[in-house]
């Protein structure tokens, strides 16, 4: 009865291919996996070296397919692994790419854009109403009177049997002005723009804490072997040369 081989080494995969020249872990489109997809000669070099004496495991593999059978297998299999874990390496993604300290700077925790935009009275019209003004003049009644007297021919007496009396009587005007109502209106519109940035620390940590935080990061995390890790997990055994 003849033993059905499931398992692939590493080493014979990566062989083919590098004779193949395509891509060992998959040509997965997604800007997580852009660098390997740019560098996959590297990349499966230095994994086919870590993981040499490593097998991959398949049930569904037997004695008739062929080692170019076996690795496109093996390829579809990591294309999936990377499907599965596409919003894990996504996020692990943003971390690896930390903008440069321009924009990002290790000392400086605290980074806080503002953009306003609103209306002002930058321009203006007025419109001044119209008023209708009154003005009244009465004027007052007056009596008068007169004493009038005549003298004789070569005389120097008055004789008053030609003559009357009179006394002029008082008078009252009235003036009145009445001023009309007015109504003046005015408008006012403009736009600006207004926008601010608050930067640097605010001084939770001192920066020798920060530095320390964050080089202890970058030792520890590796974006790339996190996704080696992954396939090694799901995909391959520990084996023999």
């Amino acid at each position: 009865m003849a033993v059905i081989t499931r398992m692939s080494q590493i080493h014979e995969l990566y062989k083919d291919s590098e004779l193949q020249n395509v891509p060992l872990l998959s040509n997965f489109s997604a800007d997580f996996w852009q660098g390997y997809v740019s560098n996959f000669d590297k990349f499966d070099k230095m994994f086919a070296r870590m993981y040499y004496s490593f097998n991959y495991y398949n049930p569904l593999l037997t004695d008739e397919d062929t080692i170019t059978e076996r690795r496109i297998q093996f390829t579809a299999d990591v294309y999936s692994i990377l499907l599965k874990n596409q919003k894990k390496y996504e996020e692990l993604y943003r971390i690896h790419v930390i903008p440069d300290d321009d924009a990002y700077s290790i000392t400086n925790n605290y980074d806080r854009h503002e953009t306003y935009s609103g209306t002002n009275g930058m321009q203006s019209s007025a419109i001044t109403g119209q008023r209708t003004d009154v003005t009244i003049d009465q004027t007052g009644e007056q009596n008068s009177a007169g004493l009038n007297k005549v003298t004789g021919w070569d005389s120097g007496s008055e004789n008053t049997r030609d003559s009357n009396t009179g006394t002029m009587g008082s008078r009252e005007d009235t003036h009145q002005f009445t001023k009309g109502q007015e109504q003046d209106t005015a408008r006012s519109a403009g736009q600006d723009a207004h926008t601010s940035r608050i930067y640097g620390n605010i001084g939770v940590t001192t920066v020798d804490d920060m530095l320390k935080k964050h080089a202890d990061f970058w030792q520890l995390f590796d974006f790339y072997q996190t996704i080696f890790n992954d396939i090694n997990k799901e995909l391959l055994l520990v084996g023999r040369c």
